[in-house]
């Protein structure tokens, strides 16, 4: 019997789909309960730059605690959200640690009606030091795609597998179309340690590598035309980005 022949491109859409798999709300957590959660601000993960926060702070993204609702609470842009939200035609986009990726989730809680429709992710790696400010350039071409422009719903969490999960990044850019809010941005995966050469030689004083804070390795920079960096008019579409950074090092330098 004759035994058929697959393709590299067959065998990598089978193990990881060319297009990211949806997952249900229900079964977020357990799907990437052996994962971390690479844009929590526990691991300093931090936004490097943004195009606005009139209505609520993009650092809220990054909180561990899910979001919270203050019914009757106000402030000078109106209603208080727990999360991040721009203007409606801001022109400006938006904007922690090296990592592969395996999922990520887009929650929209208590944002209903004000939620950002569309979301996309864009990554890249830099070099040991490299590329910290180049990211947040307009020109910036270095970026590789994450997860696709995808829909969001109001008030409820969201998240997707993606391919390529063993490609590792140092920054990521998120992406609203057109603007809106999300309350929280989580990128699960797995913080990559420096090689052990590296370690020793910063330590000077021993094998492996040891830090008085858990913290994860590089900086994640995101940029999202929609939330993050800064946003573009594409295509007759608004969108606004925002850059984190995966602050810190999971298992390198602080």
């Amino acid at each position: 019997m004759e035994v058929p022949l697959l393709s590299p491109s067959t065998i990598s859409d089978t193990i990881f789909p060319s297009t990211p798999t949806a997952v249900p709300a229900s079964q977020i957590d357990a799907t990437f309960s052996q994962t971390t959660n690479l844009t929590s601000s526990v691991l300093n993960a931090r936004i490097h730059s943004l195009s606005d926060e009139y209505f609520a702070s993009a650092a809220n993204l990054l909180t561990p605690t899910p979001a919270v609702r203050k019914p009757g609470v106000y402030v000078h842009s109106g209603a208080w959200y727990d999360g991040w939200e721009t203007r409606r035609h801001n022109p400006k986009p938006f904007l922690g640690c090296v990592g592969t990726i395996e999922g990520v989730e887009v929650d929209t809680a208590h944002f209903s009606g004000n939620e950002a429709p569309e979301v996309g992710l864009d990554g890249y790696f830099a070099p040991g030091e490299q590329g910290g400010d180049a990211v947040s350039g307009d020109g910036f071409e270095g970026w590789s795609e994450v997860l696709p422009r995808s829909a969001c719903g109001p008030d409820r969490r969201q998240a997707w597998r993606v391919r390529d999960q063993g490609r590792q990044y140092t920054h990521l850019r998120l992406k609203m179309y057109p603007d809106g809010g999300i309350a929280r941005l989580r990128v699960y995966g797995h913080a990559v340690p420096p090689p052990l050469d590296a370690v020793m030689a910063v330590q000077g004083d021993g094998p492996g590598w040891r830090n008085s804070r858990v913290r994860c390795m590089g900086e994640l920079r995101w940029s999202a035309r929609t939330s993050i960096l800064g946003s573009r008019v594409t295509s007759c579409c608004h969108v606004e980005e925002r850059i984190w950074e995966m602050g810190g090092r999971l298992l390198g330098q602080g």
